[in-house]
């Protein structure tokens, strides 16, 4: 014959830790409040407001793909070797000018860039589509827009 608990008894106790259960976690999630806010990216921050103002005559339909924190002293490096020993380069980089610790942004936008024209002695050269800018902002200066052109030739790097 049956010795053991009763199953009256059985469902008794489970609906009593079910119960319990439930009100822990009742509990649990008036009192945790509401998720904290994130803290906003100041180097998105910085994209968002100086840099798309900076692109907003060419584009009115810009993303950010990436706000990439760097140096100025990289970025100087940067420009003087980024097209390879025999391509262009400045003569002097606008990046030099700064302390080499001063905090830049990379802000990478894409988008659809129909107003951008490049100025060229005999006009534009051939058809390109121009989806992808970088804009370089630092505190305390205007941004500058590096350069405009495909995302096939321009990925989303920081030096």
């Amino acid at each position: 014959m049956w010795s053991g608990p009763s199953i009256e008894g059985v469902i008794c106790r489970l609906t009593l830790a079910g119960a319990v259960l439930i009100g822990l976690a009742s509990c649990a999630s008036t009192t945790a409040g509401p998720a904290p806010l994130a803290t906003p990216d100041p180097n998105q921050q910085a994209c968002e407001t100086e840099g798309r103002a900076a692109l907003s005559t060419y584009s009115n339909i810009l993303t950010l793909a990436a706000a990439l924190p760097t140096t100025a002293g990289a970025v100087a490096r940067w420009e003087y070797t980024r097209n390879g020993p025999n391509g262009p380069r400045p003569a002097v980089s606008r990046w030099s000018a700064f302390p080499a610790g001063q905090k830049v942004v990379l802000c990478y936008f894409d988008g659809d860039f129909a107003n951008f024209a490049p100025s060229h002695p005999n006009g534009p050269l051939y058809a390109m589509a121009y989806e992808r800018a970088l804009v370089i902002a630092t505190q305390g200066q205007s941004p500058w827009v590096d350069h405009i052109g495909p995302k096939a030739t321009n990925p989303l790097i920081a030096p």
